[in-house]
């Protein structure tokens, strides 16, 4: 049985759907919170957003054009939308309506527990969209209506130094120039199917240009706490924490070789893991990630 909230929400969504999908019949809603938006999921088909901030049309119409935009260049499924004018909570807002991507999201805390060969195989498949979006030419995506990266994206990767020579190394012979970014990609915002292949991506809101660097830094950071693990992993010294950062180092590390590509036979890691420590994991990785 529905809440009273829920009860509420549920009419007032049938009737801002109805005023823009006047035949569609609604047998289902759910709902999940967003930092910028409502969203609900309709019929487990349709994709329907209302943004908190009265003001953002403009940005929505914005990210409309830079999906259109991606949608023939990328191998995943991405979402396109339609844009509309609703009534929610007895306020005009800007709502967008999409169809549902296929699959299922995995999550972060699933992604956690699933093994390191189909770990290895997401990333792979998520290097190589990241390879497409980062090498579209400026020359195409130069008129797009994004904004560079944003600011706190660059401040959570140069916080922890040691993080950033790591990465810098692993992609040190990357050309140094703006690309395309997506800049939230995490286990919450693609989908897969039952052999955990991708089905399609999304969550553009964050699609700017700027450093392959930053972004790669970021994956597999899910959260700033999880960040945090690696800077206080090595200050605490307990086994839990050394755990912790080794796990998430190995994450990092089979992203990024997977980015660069199986053909190299050597891996950068940072000063702060021992010769012993660095010998065993090196191996480590290695075997999960060679033929």
């Amino acid at each position: 049985m529905l809440t009273p909230q829920e009860a509420d929400d549920y009419t007032i969504v049938k009737k801002a759907i109805r005023s823009c999908k006047a035949n569609l019949s609604v047998f289902r809603i759910e709902k999940q919170f967003g930092k910028e938006n409502y969203t609900y999921f309709v019929n487990n088909s349709l994709v329907v957003r209302f943004f908190k901030n009265p003001f953002i049309e403009k940005e929505v119409h914005n990210q409309k054009k830079a999906l259109e935009f991606l949608q023939p260049r990328v191998p995943f499924e991405i979402p396109t939308f339609e844009i509309f004018h609703g009534d929610f909570q007895n306020a005009p807002l800007t709502m967008t309506v999409s169809q549902r991507i296929t699959g299922n999201c995995i999550g972060i805390s699933a992604f956690r527990s699933l093994t390191l060969s189909r770990k290895k195989y997401i990333f792979d498949q998520l290097s190589d969209f990241m390879h497409i979006l980062h090498n579209i030419p400026k020359s195409e995506w130069g008129h797009l209506p994004i904004r560079p990266q944003k600011w706190h994206i660059a401040k959570r990767f140069n916080k922890f130094p040691f993080l950033k020579l790591f990465v810098n190394r692993v992609f040190s012979y990357f050309p140094n120039e703006d690309c395309l970014t997506h800049n939230d990609l995490h286990p919450g915002n693609f989908n897969v199917n039952s052999s955990f292949q991708i089905t399609g991506i999304f969550d553009f809101d964050t699609l700017a240009y700027g450093n392959r660097t930053t972004e790669c830094s970021l994956f597999p950071a899910y959260s700033y706490q999880d960040c945090c693990i690696l800077k206080g992993s090595y200050e605490q010294k307990s086994t839990d924490t050394l755990k912790k950062f080794k796990s998430a180092l190995l994450l990092r590390a089979l992203f990024a070789l997977a980015y660069i590509g199986p053909q190299k036979d050597y891996f950068p890691f940072p000063q702060i893991i021992t010769r012993t420590g660095k010998d065993i994991f090196k191996q480590h990785i290695l075997s999960h990630v060679r033929e």
